[in-house]
C-alpha cells in the first residue's frame, strides 16, 4: 500500500486528488463508483464523519473520518476547481467534469503498476479485498466488515475477507498424535 501511495507525484492537483482518492479506498474499502459518487455534502466536518452511499443493492453507511484520509481531502479541495458539480473529485482539465468509474479504476492500475504490484486484475477490488483481509486480522467482526463493504449478506464479505493462509500456516499447531 505505502509503496502504491509514494509513487503519486507530490505538490500537483493531480498528486493531491489521487493521494486522497487512493487513501480514501484504502481506508475504507469502498468501491470505485463509492469515490466517484462521493458528493461535497457527504463529508461532515463538524462530525468528523463521511457517508458512503449504498451500492449494489447494499445499505449506505456513515463512517469516522479518518485523520490521513480527512487531510488528504483538504489537500485536494485546495486544489479542487470552482464548479457547478457537487461531486469532491473532480478531471483536472477544463471543463472539470466529475470522474467516473473508469477513471478510478485507469488511476489504481496505474499507480499499483508504477509501484510494481504484481497482481492479476490490480484495480479497485485488489484494494476491497485488501481492506477485508486487513479488518479480519484486526479481528474485526465480519459484521461490521460487511457493514462498511457494503454488504446486506454475510456470505458475500466471504468471499473478501479471505484469511491469509500462509500467515495461519505459521501459527497452526500441530494435529495431536493418538496414544
Amino acid at each position: 500500500m505505502q509503496r502504491t501511495l509514494n509513487v503519486i507525484p507530490k505538490g500537483t492537483a493531480v498528486g493531491a486528488r489521487d493521494t486522497a482518492i487512493m487513501l480514501l479506498m484504502m481506508a475504507y474499502g469502498i468501491r470505485g463508483m463509492s469515490v466517484v459518487e462521493l458528493c461535497l455534502e457527504d463529508i461532515d466536518w463538524q462530525r468528523s464523519t463521511i457517508l458512503i452511499r449504498a451500492r449494489k443493492g447494499g445499505k449506505e453507511v456513515v463512517l469516522p473520518l479518518l485523520e490521513a484520509v480527512g487531510e488528504a481531502i483538504i489537500q485536494y479541495l485546495h486544489h479542487r476547481p470552482e464548479t457547478r458539480f457537487r461531486e469532491v473529485f473532480l478531471g483536472v482539465r477544463a471543463p472539470h467534469f466529475p470522474l467516473n468509474g473508469q477513471d478510478i479504476s485507469t488511476l489504481v492500475r496505474k499507480y499499483m503498476s508504477n509501484a510494481g504490484v504484481k497482481k492479476p486484475k490490480s484495480g479497485t477490488n485488489t484494494l476491497r479485498h485488501s481492506w477485508a483481509i486487513r479488518a479480519l486480522a484486526e479481528d474485526s467482526p465480519m459484521k461490521a466488515i460487511a457493514d462498511v463493504l457494503g454488504h446486506r449478506c454475510l456470505n458475500t464479505t466471504f468471499i473478501y475477507a479471505k484469511a491469509d493462509l500462509k500467515m495461519l500456516r505459521q501459527v497452526a499447531m500441530p494435529w495431536p498424535k493418538e496414544r
